[in-house]
């Protein structure tokens, strides 16, 4: 083996050129993949940092009647009498962030709204983590007075990492609430901009039975998903049997794929297509090597058959060009690593898109065991195949002086190999082109407002000031006109500014019943000030928009938007009409206007922007604690930011300050997900595309150079410029075409695989299909060009002598 790395060696420094060219092909493809698998490790592979994780469940309430429904949190109720009767689950425990999570701090510099997850005493014991400083929950804690456990970041940033912290009183909404423990630095849970978690109990939480939570648990051993959620069910309709038309029950989920599903809907399909995609690259850049070897061993055919000729069985030279695709794959293994390094690091400064909770992406060992392996087998995709071509060695023919043998014959493995680069590329030009359409048509869509210019930030009144509504409309009133004497702004409120919109609520029409249990829960209802539509410029269809006439003495009233009368008022105008939500204190609400819709994502559905009904009232007469503003302004906006803040400021240093955002920013978040994947996918169809063509123009400027003579003796005899053009240009052209049919064959199973991430545009979409198929043709004619050209040049006589 010394003998052969050493042979080896010396071979690879002789041809400096083709050595660097096959170690920086291996490297940058393993270290694309490395790097996608980094991703994919931490998101889907790796697991959770809790304590025997594989066993955490999440349990969530799902309708039984509409497939369209969000998974939504169950009752505190559903929690207690789960802990209290599951046979089959270990721990239960409940967390919510439903609602406002925000609670004003105080004492500490300027008011502060703090994100603050209420969570049961069970909490951390069923997770099975303990606190870095002091302790967690206890179940004595419940009857005590206001209890916290602080996040490792907000112990660090806003307690100035007190090491006796334990035991300190902190005071949310005016309330003094004692500190139990500083949780670990990687500890961290959904949200994961939590900052404490607060204990749920009766004397902090009066009505903590009715409140929605998320119910989180710990299996028994051997104990499956499928067996929980039986007996949970069960449970649940037991506890809910006297009620009426039951059209929800409980599911249980494993808590990692939850994660997943909370950081985005797609998220664990996007990291799936673009690792897939990855993979497709780095064979064709193995295809490609072992094309460049496979070319190689045709000037190595007379060393090969010396070897054997001398008593070289076929098992030492099959080694002997498998250590030499070691040697390679080894320095390209360890170049891809360090250059991985890099791209992680890249990747982590610039965080394109949201990952789930607790997804640390880095170069651990697991990542560097991958990268191991795929070096080894990357070694063994593209030195395989020369390896075995060169121990089948004609002997008579190859110690011949020119003995070239079937130049046609011994590159037909070659033209097989580009055959499958030139599908995979096409497959991934499909995959590129309908993303970056799909991705181009959601940001180019009309969504019924105009956000350019346009600032937004939230408002939350705190509870302990602004208890009373009329207490909740001054301190609009007063923000509204100091916001509104800034120069050239228009400003208004609104409890949803887009594209946060809809809702799931169920409308209900004066005059028109509806039998229990076919009720639609598909309705948002926002509150917002008389300027919401001009500052959004939202068109009024038909009727009129709110006045300041619209009061909390006049007659309660309502807009509605085109969705609404479509669904709800087909037959009828519903100017007019009364309306209310069901189940809400909300009266009977008159229909004055009618606007247009306002396109947004809904969280099943982050592909597609979608309109669905909204009803809308005036603030006046539903003046809610937290409210967004809205501002339309000219000039530098992020001065206008600064003001927005002092206005709030001045109006009431109690009200927390909050982050000013620019609204096309609030939006490109949401086209984060279409856009990375579209980009990267892009990305590497454009690599292997011109490693495909690479590829062709390597095998084609080999057999030119191998057959130059029989050109040289066409020429001779008559053969035009065209005839050889023609030949070079079938020879290149055959391959092509059989990776451009292939490649149409596999891509509509691809785009059914897809199909779910598009929008906009079917996957099977001809004018994708077309462009996608003139790229590859147009870079495959111009790798072909350049060997045709040398071809069809050949001067007979310079041929023939060189014979």
């Amino acid at each position: 083996m010394l003998l052969d790395l050493r042979f080896a060696a010396r071979t690879f420094a002789k041809r400096p050129g083709f050595t660097v060219v096959v170690i920086l092909t291996l490297a940058l493809g393993i270290a694309a993949t490395a790097t996608v698998f980094s991703i994919v490790d931490a998101v889907l592979l790796r697991p959770l940092p809790y304590r025997d994780p594989s066993r955490l469940a999440a349990v969530w309430m799902t309708s039984t009647r509409e497939e369209g429904l969000a998974k939504i949190f169950g009752t505190h109720e559903d929690y207690t009498g789960f802990r209290r009767d599951s046979k089959t689950l270990e721990s239960v425990s409940a967390a919510t962030w439903a609602g406002g999570v925000g609670r004003v701090l105080t004492g500490i510099g300027p008011a502060r709204e703090i994100t603050t997850i209420p969570a049961t005493a069970s909490f951390f014991d069923t997770l099975g983590v303990r606190a870095a400083i002091g302790r967690t929950f206890t179940a004595e804690d419940e009857t005590r007075g206001c209890s916290i456990v602080v996040a490792h970041k907000f112990w660090t940033s806003v307690l100035g990492a007190d090491p006796s912290v334990a035991g300190r009183s902190l005071t949310l909404n005016q309330k003094p609430c004692t500190v139990l423990g500083v949780m670990p630095r990687e500890f961290s849970f959904y949200p994961a901009q939590t900052q404490a978690w607060i204990l749920i109990g009766p004397n902090f939480f009066p009505d903590q039975n009715k409140m929605g939570v998320g119910i989180f648990a710990r299996l028994k051993p051997v104990v499956t998903l499928a067996q929980a959620q039986a007996e949970l069910r069960s449970l649940f309709r037991a506890s809910h049997a006297g009620q009426e038309a039951l059209d929800i029950e409980p599911v249980v989920y494993d808590l990692q794929g939850e994660f997943t599903f909370l950081a985005s809907r797609t998220l664990r399909t996007t990291l799936l297509l673009v690792f897939g995609a990855v993979l497709l690259v780095l064979m064709i850049a193995c295809f490609n090597v072992a094309n460049l070897l496979l070319a190689r061993l045709t000037d190595r055919r007379r060393e090969l058959a010396v070897r054997a000729a001398l008593g070289s069985r076929r098992g030492r030279l099959i080694r002997q060009v498998l250590t030499e695709g070691l040697l390679l794959a080894i320095f390209g293994g360890v170049l891809g690593v360090a250059i991985t390094y890099a791209a992680v690091r890249a990747y982590r400064l610039v965080n394109p898109i949201e990952l789930s909770v607790g997804a640390d992406v880095n170069v651990n060992l697991a990542v560097l065991g991958f990268a191991l392996a795929l070096s080894f087998s990357t070694a063994l995709i593209f030195a395989l195949l020369p390896a075995l071509r060169a121990s089948r060695v004609d002997l008579t023919q190859s110690l011949k002086s020119s003995g070239r043998g079937s130049v046609q014959g011994r590159h037909g493995l070659a033209k097989v190999l580009i055959a499958v680069e030139m599908a995979m590329s096409f497959l991934l030009l499909i995959g590129a082109g309908l993303l970056m359409t799909s991705a181009l048509r959601m940001g180019g869509e009309q969504l019924g407002f105009y956000p350019e210019g346009v600032l937004t930030t939230r408002v939350s009144l705190p509870v302990f000031r602004y208890s009373a509504e009329a207490q909740r409309l001054l301190a609009y009133d007063r923000l509204l006109e100091r916001l509104e004497s800034l120069p050239g702004v228009t400003v208004a409120l609104a409890s949803k500014v887009p594209p946060e919109a809809g809702g799931n609520q169920v409308l209900e029409i004066q005059g028109r019943p509806v039998a229990k249990g076919n009720e639609i829960h598909d309705t948002g209802a926002d509150a917002v000030s008389p300027g919401f539509f001009d500052v959004l410029n939202i068109a009024i269809r038909s009727g009129r928009a709110f006045t300041a006439q619209d009061n909390d003495h006049s007659p309660p009233v309502a807009i509605v938007n085109e969705a609404l009368a479509r669904e709800y008022f087909r037959q009828t105008d519903p100017l007019g009409q009364q309306i209310r939500l069901a189940g809400g204190p909300i009266p009977w609400l008159t229909i004055v206007g009618v606007s247009g819709n306002l396109k947004h994502t809904q969280l099943m559905n982050e592909m597609s922007w979608v309109e669905t009904p909204i009803l809308y009232r005036p603030l006046a007469q539903e003046p809610r604690p937290a409210m967004q503003i809205a501002l339309r302004a000219q000039g530098e906006l992020g001065l206008v930011g600064q003001q927005i803040q002092n206005q709030i400021s001045a109006v009431d240093p109690a009200i927390p300050i909050n982050d000013v955002e620019i609204l096309t920013a609030r939006l490109a978040k949401t086209l984060a997900y279409p856009r990375f994947r579209a980009m990267v996918l892009a990305f590497f169809a454009v690599g292997a595309l011109l490693l495909s063509a690479i590829g062709l123009h390597g095998v084609l400027s080999q057999l030119v150079t191998q057959r130059m003579a029989e050109f040289g003796v066409r020429r001779a005899v008559g053969a035009q410029t065209r005839d050889l053009l023609l030949l070079i240009l079938r020879q290149g052209g055959v391959p092509v075409a059989a990776g451009l049919a292939a490649g149409l064959c596999l891509a509509v199973a691809f785009g059914r695989v897809i199909s779910k991430l598009l929008y906009g545009v079917q996957a099977a979409n001809p004018g994708v299909l077309m462009l996608a198929s003139f790229m590859l043709l147009a870079v495959a004619g111009l790798a072909i060009a350049l060997p045709a050209a040398r071809a069809a040049c050949v001067d007979p006589i310079v041929a023939l002598r060189e014979e």
